[in-house]
């Protein structure tokens, strides 16, 4: 295979991580870089941009990170029309672009899993400049991906990322040219839009081999237009904004660590006359709560379904917040703010959705003693009638981050969820 063939004719390098320092010391990421505009999408589609920074303070031959589309379960599929990379020289330069469904996380050194969608010499742009592959190449009609099941944009595509998927790509250079930047611990970077949502991953410091495994963000633009909406109900229904309201569990916390998972569930619409909404609530955010005072890193997750459907299985969560934010002391929340929170999340009626809230590190603070006869799945809080009497339920603490294996049950989720019925 193609793929099998660059394995054998690349020159076997390792490579160590170059942390040097630009000339003038500037590790910031820069403003004024120009930008090279990717082509327009060819049926006319809007192309959006999502970056994650240009700092490139660290480097070598590669770089792997997922992107999910954080769309609801319903919704457009995301088309990667091309990517831009961040290499720090200003001449021809070789550049390989591979991806694979779900995440590159224990895949790191297994090319077979790996599709090639992009293999060419281009002119780099320089450090800290955007070296935008040609979208001709990467997603047109000649392109490698045009003639694989799916085509560029049809579903089977290893292009297109369905609503709630993510898709792992890995760009490798031949020189170790291309610049990355270490991250502190595994983050999503969400674009303006709310569609899409790129992972700190891995760098690697030669072709399929010699992965720096703690997190690097890989640096770059992702280009994309979104697919048509299927012929389907919309994710978030276009009926008139209803009442606000929210729902809070407690914040006398007696246990923590890092994290919880927990339901909400909505019920039907009312008969007879009630006074329940049937149209359904959308999901504008949340607090969350800490006891410290210091700044804590955050990511907010949801499932459809139960929680201990998607428990232990980090593909099937999507993510709908994350940030930095400065916790409140004990006894009080902490509100997450609308830049930080991706979308609006619709929620039908009769449905449960699961959450999973996170700190990166071990001090989201929960409650384990709970009114006799409390266990998990049964409704702890419960908002008004009018406002659609939406559920939270008594879930488990999280004890490892990232997400592991070893849960604490029954717990109580200590927050506030903010919506709006519909």
């Amino acid at each position: 295979s193609m793929l099998r063939q660059r394995r054998e004719q690349q020159r076997k390098r390792k490579h160590r991580e170059d942390e040097d320092e630009d000339e003038d010391g500037e590790n910031s990421p820069s403003p004024e870089a120009p930008m090279r505009q990717a082509q327009s999408s060819q049926d006319g589609r809007s192309v959006r941009e999502l970056v994650t920074t240009f700092d490139g303070s660290n480097g070598s031959y590669g770089s792997m990170f997922d992107v999910r589309n954080t769309n609801p379960s319903v919704g457009s599929a995301v088309l990667v029309q091309t990517l831009a990379v961040h290499a720090n020289v200003d001449e021809a330069c070789t550049i390989q672009v591979y991806t694979k469904p779900g995440t590159h996380r224990g895949y790191e050194s297994d090319p077979l899993r790996w599709t090639l969608v992009f293999d060419g010499t281009i002119q780099c742009g320089g450090f800290k400049q955007r070296t935008v592959l040609p979208a001709v190449m990467f997603s047109g009609p000649s392109s490698l991906s045009s003639g694989m099941p799916g085509g560029v944009d049809q579903v089977g595509s290893p292009l297109r990322i369905e609503p709630g998927a993510s898709r792992a790509f890995y760009v490798h250079m031949t020189e170790p040219n291309l610049r990355y930047t270490n991250a502190d611990h595994p983050q999503w970077l969400g674009g303006a839009d709310g569609n899409a949502a790129i992972r700190s991953g891995t760098g690697l410091g030669g072709y399929f081999e010699n992965a720096f495994s703690a997190p690097r963000t890989w640096n770059g633009v992702l280009y994309y237009p979104l697919a048509p909406e299927p012929n389907l109900p919309p994710s978030v229904p276009a009926a008139g904004r209803g009442c606000a309201g929210d729902v809070p569990t407690t914040f006398r916390d007696t246990i923590g660590s890092f994290g919880n998972m927990w339901d909400v569930y909505l019920p039907p619409p009312a008969v007879n006359g009630a006074a329940r909404s049937g149209g359904g609530v959308v999901v504008t955010g949340m607090d969350l709560y800490t006891d410290v005072t210091t700044p804590v890193s955050f990511e907010v997750y949801y499932a459809r379904g139960t929680f201990v459907e998607s428990i232990s299985n980090v593909t099937l969560w999507t993510p709908i917040a994350a940030g930095t934010l400065t916790g409140s002391g004990p006894g009080s929340g902490i509100s997450i703010p609308p830049d930080m929170w991706f979308r609006p999340l619709y929620l039908a009626p009769d449905s449960t959705t699961a959450f999973y809230a996170t700190l990166t590190t071990a001090d989201m603070r929960y409650t384990d003693t709970l009114p006799e006869g409390k266990d998990v799945g049964d409704a702890y809080a419960v908002a008004d009638p009018h406002l659609g009497e939406l559920e939270i339920r008594v879930g488990v603490g999280v004890a490892e981050y990232p997400l592991g294996s070893t849960f604490y049950g029954p717990r109580l989720w200590n927050g506030r969820l903010n919506f709006y019925n519909v």
